[in-house]
């Protein structure tokens, strides 16, 4: 009797550790399929644990702002970028990257950054599920009427890649301080900002 017993939880313990390594080997298929990735990086896992993955491929820390940590170094092709890593605010999850490009001078260099980031996304994404590209109440008739249009947050440029499950990239003209014009970039992976979502949910 005593050894039917052992061998029955022989059994139940093997059959556990079968699951668990059958878990385990999911959900690093998971991570692979089911998260957005930056610099072939998923999107996944606790901020510091992530920007150390972009330490290594030689990005440097620069401050922590609130949920962000800022880096900076060079991306795409061009250098002086920031980038910068942001965490559900209930959940120590890293949910987003996004990328500040360096300040343009004038429209003309705005748009050319712009149309060339827009060229690589599409050949690596496909073609974009949102264009947007107006000016409001009306577009400028010159490069310098359009780029104080940008100053005056009366650009709207946006084109988004949707990347099914994963997530989305999107591509925009946005200003910041000083009337700086520049492009910025945004990762976004799909089932980490829903896990941040439903944490602010619960505060209803």
């Amino acid at each position: 009797m005593k050894k039917v017993v052992l061998l029955l939880l022989s059994l139940i313990v093997s059959f556990s550790a079968m699951a668990q390594a059958d878990a385990d080997r999911q959900a690093v298929t998971n991570a692979g399929v089911y998260h957005q990735t930056f610099k072939g990086i998923p999107i996944d896992g606790t901020q510091d644990a992530f920007v150390r993955k972009l330490e290594a491929k030689g990005f440097k820390r620069e401050k922590r702002v609130e949920n962000c940590i800022y880096l900076s170094g060079r991306f795409a092709g061009y250098n002086n970028c920031q980038i910068f890593v942001d965490r559900n605010t209930y959940v120590n999850l890293v949910n987003s990257v996004g990328v500040t490009f360096p300040p343009a001078e004038n429209w003309a260099q705005l748009e050319k950054i712009y149309t060339s980031l827009q060229q690589m996304l599409t050949k690596k994404y496909g073609n974009p599920s949102a264009d947007i590209k107006e000016f409001v109440p009306f577009t400028p008739a010159t490069d310098d009427s359009k780029f104080t249009a940008v100053q005056n947050n009366q650009c709207k440029y946006a084109t988004t890649y949707d990347n099914g499950k994963k997530g989305s990239v999107t591509l925009s003209i946005t200003t910041g301080e000083k009337n700086a014009c520049f492009i910025t970039m945004r990762y976004v992976d799909t089932q980490n900002f829903k896990i941040g979502q439903e944490g602010a949910i619960d505060d209803l």
